[in-house]
């Protein structure tokens, strides 16, 4: 067979019945020949994920939180500066303006040892108590698309809020713009937490907030 000839007889072939179409409307996806035991020649592709958080509230697909919601909004403390008691599965939409007094500045959380950078709190926050059952492990994740607030979580067992002069026993603070997650753990005994919602600069916004929990053992 001279070479023009062997050259036409290959492009022919790959032509052929052979030829794995392309998926319409997928770009650069095919479809993948059976193997003898039912599966197929190609490794399955890998699942990515976001690198944004998860939970109800749309962290990966972006947030469902209404802007304009007024959901919880003026809503005052009853429990000192306590808005709710929350548990674990628990899922609210809330509002900062209307949780009270401008109680914890910069400097507040700054001397609790939650945070380290010197962005002024200058406006109300919104507060809830959580009893996180003992041998658990806590998810507490904020969803904050509309304006940039914080979350604050400390422990504190005492029947009144918090002041500067307080010794508060654990204290952690995520400020990542548009939420963020802090997990925390209990070992042999429940611990009472306060989760602070605050944003920087004294702004006030709706936000999601949702706890889940899971079992050390």
């Amino acid at each position: 067979m001279t070479m023009p000839t062997l050259a036409l007889f290959l492009a022919t072939s790959w032509l052929g019945c052979d030829k794995l179409p392309d998926i319409p409307g997928v770009t650069g996806a095919k479809k993948t020949q059976p193997a003898s035991d039912g599966g197929t020649d190609e490794a399955p592709a890998k699942k990515e994920e976001s690198s944004g958080g998860g939970g109800a509230f749309g962290f990966l697909g972006g947030s469902d939180i209404d802007c304009d919601s007024t959901e919880g909004k003026g809503v005052e403390p009853t429990d000192g500066c306590v808005t709710a008691e929350l548990s674990c599965g628990d899922k609210i939409v809330g509002h900062v303006e209307g949780g009270g007094e401008n109680r914890y500045e910069g400097r507040f959380y700054q001397a609790k040892f939650c945070e380290a950078r010197t962005d002024k709190y200058r406006g109300e926050e919104r507060v809830y108590r959580f009893r996180m059952p003992e041998h658990q492990i806590a998810n507490i994740e904020l969803d904050s698309p509309c304006e940039d607030l914080d979350l604050f979580v400390m422990q504190w067992s005492q029947g009144s809020c918090p002041t500067m002069g307080a010794s508060v026993g654990t204290c952690d603070a995520s400020t990542k713009r548009g939420g963020g997650k802090i997990e925390m753990e209990s070992i042999t005994r429940e611990r009472e937490l306060l989760l602070v919602i605050e944003g920087k600069g004294g702004v006030t916004a709706p936000f999601g907030l949702e706890i889940t929990c899971r079992s050390r053992n």
